[in-house]
Order: structure tokens, then sequence, then C-alpha cells
């Protein structure tokens, strides 16, 4: 896990940036859009995985202000960033946590669960992995919000993802190559899309999934 730690430190001051410069508001749009939603009707504990600078910190007390927050940061350049946002009453409501999926808490079960741009870092294999951990600490009738890449066949896609995934792999040492097929993943891990929304022409997505029993047949059917 130690290997894992610290790799987008000497970018945390200028990611934010970057991301604006590159796809301007779409990404945190995507990570807003069913924010309001989700804590309206799920309140009480939340994680929030891979969180980077915290920009989302101060919509979510906005929508839920007695919530309280596991803040899981590879980063701890990224996590000093997002505890400067935290103010007043709110310091005693979060617990940043510097460490990777390994380190996410047995308990409690959360009943919101944000992963926001973390399942593209990892090959297939890994993300499997962390979409059925995630399941098993997400409530029975929690949420799991999610935003990422997707690539919808659109011409110039392919190519970003390429240049994405080389300068991020020389750059923070990411250990995917290529996008991975997060949406399945997380399916085969009991999480279904409830809603989704694109951004930026399509090639941001942002979705709600909601814990299910799934039959075997469809089980079946998926994996032909």
């Amino acid at each position: 896990m130690r290997g894992q730690l610290n790799r987008f430190n000497w970018l945390a001051r200028h990611y934010d940036a970057l991301s604006r410069l590159v796809f301007g508001k779409a990404v945190l749009q995507s990570q807003l859009h069913f924010l309001p939603g989700a804590l309206a009707r799920h309140h009480r504990k939340m994680l929030i995985i891979g969180g980077g600078s915290g920009e989302i910190l101060k919509e979510i007390w906005k929508a839920s202000p007695d919530c309280s927050i596991w803040y899981v940061e590879a980063s701890s350049e990224m996590l000093k960033l997002a505890a400067g946002k935290v103010r007043g009453e709110y310091r005693m409501k979060i617990n940043f946590i510097h460490g990777t999926e390994d380190t996410i808490p047995e308990e409690p079960l959360f009943d919101v669960v944000i992963t926001n741009f973390v399942l593209d870092l990892f090959p297939d294999m890994k993300v499997s992995d962390l979409c059925h951990s995630l399941s098993a600490r997400l409530h029975p009738s929690g949420l799991m919000l999610v935003s990422d890449f997707v690539d919808g066949g659109k011409w110039w896609q392919r190519p970003m993802l390429s240049a994405m995934y080389s300068f991020f792999r020389v750059m923070c040492r990411i250990e995917a190559t290529s996008l991975p097929r997060w949406e399945a993943h997380l399916r085969f891990a009991g999480l279904y899309e409830q809603e989704v929304k694109y951004f930026f022409w399509g090639f941001i997505k942002s979705a709600v999934y909601r814990k299910q029993i799934k039959p075997r047949a469809d089980i079946a059917e998926d994996s032909g």
C-alpha cells in the first residue's frame, strides 16, 4: 500500500486548475449533479474515496449539514487541501484518512459512497476487487455516486484517453494503461444504475447506483 501513496502530491495544487483547463466545469459539474438528491434521501454516513482537494465538501454540507464523512485520499497534499476547506463545526464531522482502498474502514456501513475519477486509475482486476469491496461497505438501502470517463465511440475520445493515460502513467505512476470496464465491474458487484447524466460531449459519465440482488440468469447473460 505504501507504494501507492502520494503519487499525486506534486500535482495536487495544480490538479483542479489543469482539470478546468482541459474540461472546463464539466468535471466538477459531473460530481455535483446527483449529490443534492442523493443526500436528501441518504444523509447519515458517507464514504468518499479518492476525494482529491475536496471541492465537493462545501456542497455536501450545504445539502446535508448533519452527515458524517469518512474521507480516504492517497495523496497527503490533496488531503491537506481538503482539510483546509473544512471550517468550524464541520471539523468534528469528517474523518480524514491518508490511505488507499485498503484502508477503507470495515465499519460502519455507509449510506452514500462517492468515488469520482478513481476507478479509471486501476486495471480491470483491481477495479473488480474495489467495486466488490465498496459494495460490501454500502448499506443495503444506500447509494453509490460515480463520475468517471467513458469511451462513447466518438473519434476523438480514444486518442484523448490514450494521451491522458500516457501522461498520468509517467508523471503519477498510475497502474492502469487503458480505461477499465468499470461499469461492468459495478454490475458484477451488485450495484445497478438508477440515474445517469453525461458531460463533456459524452466523455464523462455521472451515475447513481443502488445495491440489488441480481438474478443468476442475468449474470449468465452478462458473462456470455
